[in-house]
Order: C-alpha cells, then structure tokens, then sequence
C-alpha cells in the first residue's frame, strides 16, 4: 500500500518488487528501465513521452535480504530508503497467509532477520537524514502526520494522500500484495480475516525483535513525532 500511496506523486514512479539484485551503480540502470516499462502504459506513439524521465524519485521495494548485494551502496547520496515496519502479530499471519508451504519456524525467522538486515542497512548509511522510519500502525491510524512526514523527508512540491492509483502492476504476484485490500484505490482500514495462527512463543520472540529493531531505527534515521514504544500491538 506505501508503494502506490508513494507512486501517486508525480515526482515518483515505481509499482513495487522488481526483484532486481543490486551490486552495482549499474544496476540501477536496469531499475530504470524496468521501472519505466511497467509501470505505464504504452498504446500509442504519444505515450512514449512518458519516458521523458521527469519524476525526482525512482521506486523500488525489497522485501528479501539477497536483493541488496553490496550495503556500501547505500552511502551514496543519491539514495534515500523509507523503512516500513509492522508489529509481529499480524504481520507473521499475514506471511503465512502468503506462503502456506512455510513452517512457523520460516516465517519467524524470515521476519526476524529481515528486521535485523534493515537495522544493519541504517547503520551502513551513517546519514540518518536519508532514512525514515514509518510504523505500519502509524501509516493507519496517524496517515495525515506520515504524508507530511514524507513530503518533508523527500522534498517534493507534491504532498500524498490515502487515495491512489490503480497501476496495470497491482495485484499481481511477486510484486506487492495479491490478496489484501490493495484494488480499493485508497486506504481501508478495517483487516481482513486471516486463518493462519502463530504460537505465542514465536509471537513473544518476534515481538522482542521488533522492539528492538524500532529502538535502533529510531535512533539511526528521521521519525514521526510518535514514540515506537507506543506501538500496539494488534489483536488476531
């Protein structure tokens, strides 16, 4: 969902996971070039003026450890990164959701490491004014305060709303979310039932984790004007 809310500003194009391994500047080439072919629309020969390269931003959304695959990438100026983070109980459901062939032992410990890699990255970028950190729970229920904080922390003339764009990208597999609210264009804040369970051993485990993740990212990048340790935690 930040994905589309943050491709609704013109001075931003992206549509989610392109899956690119990132080793060198020029691999950002082929981000560019991805990124402009799917993520327009292209039916006749006035649409290729959209490949005029006007937007600030160029988006992309890793969700994996093996995507990023060399850090000392991430001290280039040039690159700003937006940490999105989700309390343990309904995010280790949700990936269970996704991947039913996983155990409750892989979907802890895919979630469990991908917070530490993301403290790991904050520390390899130094300038925490290139880092921002958003709480999914933020992002809910505090929109108006992260679509200020994000206009200011990326600089655009355009500020965002809880309105976007469908994109042709949306839905589909691999790329973002295929089962949530996500075509509704705007967003919903009621969730949708999840079947999936987590023991709360592996939800104590995982919570543990994230506390200290959101400590470290609080301390390494640019926040909300809310505590993290005022996180709820929400009920399954």
């Amino acid at each position: 969902m930040l994905t589309h809310i943050l491709n609704a500003n013109p001075e931003i194009i992206g549509y989610g996971e392109t899956h690119i391994g990132y080793q060198s500047a020029q691999d950002f080439k082929q981000l560019m070039c991805k990124v402009y072919w799917q993520a327009q629309e292209y039916r006749n020969l006035g649409d290729l003026q959209k490949l005029a390269l006007q937007e600030k931003y160029i988006l992309d959304k890793l969700l994996h450890d093996n995507k990023l695959l060399d850090p000392s990438l991430l001290l280039s100026e040039n690159i700003h990164i937006i940490f999105l983070v989700r309390e343990p109980n309904r995010s280790l459901v949700s990936i269970r959701d996704l991947k039913p062939h996983w155990s409750e032992e892989e979907t802890l410990a895919y979630y469990c490491n991908r917070l530490k890699t993301l403290v790991t990255y904050a520390h390899k970028m130094g300038d925490h004014k290139k880092a921002l950190l958003i709480r999914h729970d933020q992002l809910i229920e505090n929109s108006p305060l992260v679509f200020e904080s994000l206009q200011k922390f990326l600089e655009t003339d355009t500020g965002f709303s809880e309105k976007y764009q469908i994109l042709k990208m949306t839905g589909s597999k691999h790329v973002g979310d295929h089962r949530g609210k996500i075509m509704a264009g705007q967003i919903i804040r009621t969730q949708r039932e999840l079947k999936q369970t987590i023991s709360q051993p592996a939800i104590d485990e995982a919570q543990s984790v994230y506390q200290d993740c959101c400590k470290q990212l609080s301390q390494l990048s640019s926040v909300l004007d809310i505590d993290c340790s005022s996180a709820k935690v929400n009920s399954l």
